[in-house]
């Protein structure tokens, strides 16, 4: 069995990677060569950790149970980490089947898993962010987690993650990213390689937020992670190993510019919220209480989102409206008193349903992959792709959408 590189590339959509393709020739290359889908569904809400979840578990929101990077525990709104995933994910499949498993900076992995384990950089940032600071000992454990780190920093060529760059942050996300990307070209030459890999590529998606879509910033934080992609193909290419791989890369959502943003702070002054992009969840206790606070959303134009892609348990607690156009919801980071104005982003994600700003890419190259360009696929078709690629069963999936 051939062994699989499964890459998540934060923030890079299907209609970027169209627009730009051939300013990331490693990408195009392993577009060209297998299986390309232009657009992969975004999940909703379209932020990073759904889009995470649905790639290692190929069931929706409603069934994993992440909904977005905060969500609801019945009693708070918190950062979701990976004890939250509701369903068995691929990484767990493939350990029970026998199958080696290395994570590296992947979301939404449970350390128990893998057969090696490190933690994505940003977890030093959801920690400092949480909107409930009790309940962040699950990522200070898996920020101190380290299974299987003798597989790596056990060898005089590995060091560690580069210190931490508080005053540099977008530059330090890509060194950390480069250094994922590295440690895996040296797992797969291994003469012991894992037979499945997860790594992540996180940076783009900073970028994005800060410098918006058309900005050159954006597009060069792309270029450095098609070239760190390009290292990593360039060294299975060149390795003495036996071992040959398949190569998946798959993006968690695409991004829109921001014109304005609903500040939720001054608006729903009381109320107990989260708020991602374009959605803005709301804990409420009654239905005269939610219609009060859809009343008062409706005065900037935000509408009630039907509820459904939420876990059954939590509809009747948890209610989601919607941004209008090219408009998110942001605190008032600017502490103008107003109700909207400038957003914290130049560029958001997690819109309605099917907007195709937020829609994702796919890509599936080498050996067992045939050469097919798809226009568009439902994100349930990831893992049983995935699944299939490593000779797994793919039954267990609800609805069987492979490749």
């Amino acid at each position: 069995m051939n062994g699989l590189i499964v890459i998540l590339i934060d923030g890079l959509g299907g209609n970027f990677f169209a627009a730009n393709r051939q300013l990331l020739p490693n990408l195009d290359a392993l577009a060209s060569a297998g299986c390309y889908v232009r657009r992969l569904q975004a999940e909703t809400c379209a932020t990073s950790m759904p889009g995470r979840a649905s790639t290692i578990t190929g069931v929706p929101a409603a069934l994993h149970g992440i909904y977005g990077n905060v969500i609801w525990d019945g009693k708070r709104f918190r950062s979701a980490n990976p004890s939250d995933v509701r369903v068995d994910s691929l990484a767990k499949r493939a350990k029970e089947s026998g199958l080696d498993v290395a994570c590296l900076g992947f979301g939404m992995i449970r350390p128990e898993d893998c057969d090696l384990f490190h933690a994505p950089f940003w977890a030093y940032e959801n920690i400092e962010s949480s909107p409930a600071p009790d309940a962040l000992d699950v990522w200070q454990e898996l920020i101190d987690c380290n299974i299987g780190h003798d597989r790596l920093f056990d060898n005089e060529k590995v060091n560690p993650l580069p210190q931490r760059g508080v005053n540099n942050k977008l530059n330090w996300g890509q060194q950390c990213d480069a250094k994922f990307a590295e440690w895996a070209d040296l797992l797969a030459g291994l003469s012991d390689s894992p037979d499945l890999v997860f790594i992540e590529l996180a940076s783009p998606d900073y970028f994005f937020h800060k410098f918006g879509t058309e900005s050159e910033y954006a597009l060069h934080a792309c270029i450095e992670a098609d070239a760190q992609i390009g290292d990593l193909v360039s060294g299975l290419n060149k390795s003495a190993s036996p071992r040959r791989f398949n190569i998946a890369v798959v993006s968690d959502h695409g991004f829109s510019e921001i014109k304005k943003s609903i500040h939720p702070d001054i608006a729903l002054h009381g109320e107990t919220y989260s708020c991602e992009g374009g959605i803005l969840h709301l804990h409420y206790e009654s239905a005269a209480h939610l219609d009060s606070v859809t009343k008062r959303l409706a005065r900037h134009g935000a509408k009630m989102l039907d509820n459904q892609y939420l876990p059954a348990d939590q509809r009747a607690e948890v209610a989601a409206f919607l941004a209008p156009p090219d408009t998110d919801f942001t605190l008032d980071f600017l502490k103008s008193g107003k109700y909207s104005g400038p957003s914290k982003y130049s560029a958001n994600h997690g819109f309605a349903a099917g907007h195709s700003n937020d829609e994702r890419v796919a890509i599936f190259s080498g050996p067992d992959v045939a050469r097919v360009t798809l226009d568009w696929r439902p994100s349930n078709c990831i893992a049983p792709t995935l699944a299939k690629l490593l000779q797994l069963p793919t039954t267990v999936y609800p609805t069987l959408s492979a490749m």
